[in-house]
């Protein structure tokens, strides 16, 4: 990993940085310089980016002053965008942004130029939805994170550490039968029929009494 690139929120000021990277490693500048990663896919015009600014979670990522990551998710928690710039690929930058937006759910562009990331996504936690394909060309894969082991019932049944539930029922012979003794709770026990509780003062004292000459 990359320890020189920081992550933070974007901000309104962080606007037109944010337009810029975009626009190059997406609409055919990095490509038109023959960057490795370029891409020609589709512009995201100025006004949407201020739309993410003001009503989803933005994240960037800089290599000092310098835009080398970008993601997007929305108030539900579901992954819209990451881009990572194509000289910065392979380095763990996009992993690290997964790993602090951490969405429930992703929406990945499956026929971009620069190839599909449904295998980066795969290899990371997630797992392709129930119906993962949407969109109006059929062109998003939606992927949503695995469950833990222990949040599904075959975790559960393999879980060494899992707590023995009694397959007693209420009501039935087997849970009328005792448990141990009660405790006394002073004022609190529901049981009639009892000696009064004595402090440890007192017995203590009994028994200095019945141990002397």
């Amino acid at each position: 990993m990359n320890e020189q690139i920081t992550y933070r929120t974007a901000e309104k000021s962080d606007t037109d940085a944010i337009v810029t990277f975009v626009d190059y490693w997406l609409s055919g500048g990095a490509k038109h310089d023959l960057a490795p990663g370029g891409g020609q896919d589709y512009f995201v015009p100025r006004a949407r980016h201020e739309g993410f600014l003001k009503k989803h979670h933005v994240l960037i990522a800089l290599d000092g002053n310098h835009i080398v990551g970008w993601a997007v998710t929305t108030p539900k928690n579901s992954l819209i965008h990451l881009l990572v710039a194509g000289d910065c690929r392979g380095q763990g930058v996009g992993q690290e942004m997964l790993r602090l937006l951490n969405p429930e759910l992703i929406r990945s562009k499956i026929d971009q130029t620069t190839g599909d990331p449904t295998e980066f996504y795969l290899e990371r936690g997630y797992q392709l939805s129930p119906d993962p394909i949407a969109g109006v060309k059929g062109n998003i894969r939606l992927l949503e994170k695995k469950p833990e082991p222990g949040n599904t019932i075959e975790g559960i049944q393999n879980d060494p550490h899992r707590e023995i539930q009694s397959d007693r029922q209420p009501g039935s012979p087997d849970s009328q039968k005792p448990r141990g003794p009660k405790l006394r709770t002073g004022n609190n026990d529901t049981h009639q029929n009892h000696r009064p509780s004595r402090t440890i003062d007192q017995v203590l004292r009994t028994r200095i009494n019945t141990q002397s000459p």
